[in-house]
């Protein structure tokens, strides 16, 4: 194709020297001549590069409007009962009234196998319980599905064997949504927004003196209100320069610690670290998880760490392989078991050493 586009720019350049030569055309007219047809050529390649690119685009189209038109089976059932008026999903019999969250809290998988699409088996036979105010830690080697486990109990994916259970009603029986809002996450790709550190904690509009008591005690809980306290306009400072030239940037650290006060500020029930403390120094990560272990017998927490001395105080912990639970128990009991926990702890605890 550049070939013949070159070829033909060489017979028009000779054929209009030779209009020139012979006097038809003057050397202006020449000039004038060469660089419109300069032009068209720049605009009928730019055309058809576009024609070709929508071409490609197209075998795209497809793609996009599966996603855009993308219903999951949970929100279709949440749909199918607004239609119905029964408030409920239609494999539950109306009459059937789901339990209260309260005191009895719990939740329970029960030989959980899961995959992402035809790939590898990520979880096989995942059992786990997780009591109303306990502190689980969930600790292996990286690639062992203790991510894909956590997202699982957050409802983001739909079970493909074995159920996963809460108050003892499996999951598939609630609505979509009715059991993530139960959840305050911290994920390590959580993002930043150009907004105030105060609607970065809310994810929301700061609207009352009792947002900003919430959006403080946030801050103190995740180690970041001496920072934020100290600048000039405080909760209300802009975060990064994208919109505002006074916007401020944090560190690395600084944003962890914002994300953590973000998931503190959701008041959900249950509360999810993945690595919370993997931008934090050992003195802000010792306060964080201190913190965690005393936040009470109404709050759960499930926290996902590499660094076994963080996992000592757990009230349970999880040590996961290849998708299923190795061991289970008391850091104390662990140790004395002498398994892969002991060996994965002893490890790393030398390295300290």
């Amino acid at each position: 194709m550049i070939l013949i586009g070159n070829l033909v720019n060489l017979l028009v350049v000779v054929y209009l020297c030779w209009q020139m030569l012979a006097g038809r055309y003057m050397p202006g007219d020449f000039v004038y001549l060469i660089s419109s047809f300069s032009a068209f050529i720049t605009n009928l390649s730019g055309l058809a590069q576009i024609v070709s690119e929508m071409q490609t685009h197209s075998m795209y189209i497809e793609n996009i409007t599966k996603i855009l038109d993308y219903e999951s089976p949970r929100i279709r059932q949440a749909n199918d009962c607004a239609k119905n008026k029964t408030g409920v999903p239609a494999n539950i019999p109306t009459n059937t009234t789901l339990p209260e969250h309260a005191d009895a809290e719990k939740i329970l998988a029960e030989n959980v196998n899961f995959r992402y699409g035809n790939g590898a088996i990520v979880l096989q036979n995942m059992n786990l319980r997780i009591e109303k105010g306990e502190k689980v830690a969930l600790v292996g080697r990286n690639g062992s599905g203790k991510s894909t486990l956590v997202k699982l109990l957050m409802d983001f994916y739909p079970i493909q064997e074995g159920q996963i259970l809460y108050n003892g009603v499996p999951y598939s029986r609630f609505d979509a949504g009715q059991l993530t809002g139960k959840f305050s996450t911290v994920f390590q790709d959580s993002p930043i927004y150009a907004l105030s550190i105060a609607e970065n904690v809310l994810m929301r509009e700061l609207l009352s003196a009792s947002d900003e008591k919430l959006v403080m005690e946030a801050l103190v809980f995740s180690g970041l209100w001496k920072k934020v306290n100290a600048l000039e306009n405080g909760i209300h400072t802009i975060l990064t320069k994208e919109f505002d030239d006074e916007g401020i940037y944090l560190s690395g650290g600084e944003y962890q610690k914002l994300i953590i006060a973000r998931a503190y500020a959701h008041q959900g029930e249950i509360l999810v670290f993945d690595e919370p403390a993997s931008s934090l120094d050992p003195l802000a990560e010792y306060e964080l998880f201190h913190k965690m272990m005393r936040l009470g017998a109404d709050k759960t927490v499930i926290y996902i760490t590499h660094r076994m001395a963080a996992a000592v105080d757990a009230d349970c912990i999880y040590y996961i392989e290849d998708g299923t639970v190795r061991e289970r128990g008391k850091h104390e009991a662990l140790m004395q078991l002498q398994g892969q926990y002991c060996q994965m702890y002893t490890i790393q605890m030398k390295g300290y050493e």
